[in-house]
């Protein structure tokens, strides 16, 4: 040590405020690269969260109009092919045969019809609420992928607003997507449930994914996007031979006038197809 300047060893003052200047300098350049980063992080989730705002809008008009147009354009058409065939009675084999296999060629499109306009976005989540939507979903998803889900939920999910609803909705979609295809032993399920302020949803798979299955991490980061968007949190656990679980939890806000009455909607459907 230096007896002339015990504070800075082998060198002067001057040159320790200096290195200290430069120092406090580069921290600053760093913050505020920092800070840059944060805001444009947040600009662009907000043109992403804005771009799927409109996107949900246009899914929402295309899958109206399949069904109310498309769809039941189709089911016309097969409405008079069977007038057509109970109005010919003497019609020989290979007519009866033309226009039944019309009928059916016009049967599969309808069915496809409404396949792709529950794929883009099913009106129910927007007539019903969250809890029809996805029963629906998960039914024409059994049939299609032979993959029967159990599904169970909360009553209180739809007190989500419109947009966490919508939310778990498209996270739910691409899970399942994830999943499809594969075959496994295990039993896949789904669950919504309520737990300290929160709405969660899990979807689990027990079996384990077969030799040769890739994960592909855009899949994930849309999800976590999803979630993460509308003030939710997102995760992703999977265990080789133990299975996967996709989990989903939202903040349970004001409820929302829409929810109560698809509440309510909902209720009335189920009393009329029970007869009661």
């Amino acid at each position: 040590m230096n007896p002339k300047n015990p504070q800075a060893p082998g060198r002067s003052p001057a040159k320790a405020i200096s290195s200290l200047k430069r120092e406090i300098a580069r921290r600053e350049v760093v913050e505020q690269a920092l800070l840059e980063s944060r805001n444009r992080q947040l600009q662009l989730r907000r043109v992403a969260r804005q771009a799927l705002s409109r996107q949900e809008k246009e899914r929402l008009e295309i899958s109206r109009r399949l069904q109310e147009e498309i769809a039941q354009t189709l089911a016309g058409i097969n409405f008079h092919l069977a007038a057509i065939q109970t109005e010919m009675p003497g019609a020989g084999p290979a007519v009866k045969n033309r226009i039944h296999h019309a009928k059916r060629l016009v049967e599969n499109s309808v069915r496809s019809v409404q396949r792709f306009a529950l794929d883009l976005r099913p009106t129910l989540l927007d007539d019903l609420g969250l809890i029809p939507a996805l029963r629906t979903y998960l039914k024409a998803f059994g049939k299609r992928y032979r993959r029967p889900v159990n599904f169970t939920a909360a009553a209180e999910v739809e007190d989500l607003t419109s947009a966490r609803r919508t939310a778990l909705f498209r996270v739910a979609q691409a899970a399942l997507a994830h999943l499809a295809g594969q075959e496994r032993s295990g039993v896949a399920a789904l669950k919504l449930e309520r737990s300290s302020g929160e709405i969660c949803m899990t979807i689990s798979d027990q079996g384990p994914p077969p030799a040769g299955k890739r994960r592909r991490p855009t899949e994930l980061v849309s999800m976590r996007e999803r979630a993460e968007m509308v003030g939710g949190t997102f995760r992703f656990e999977s265990t080789p031979g133990a299975g996967t679980t996709i989990e989903a939890c939202m903040p349970v806000g004001r409820a929302r006038c829409t929810a109560l009455r698809a509440k309510k909607k909902y209720a009335l459907l189920l009393r009329a197809q029970s007869g009661c």
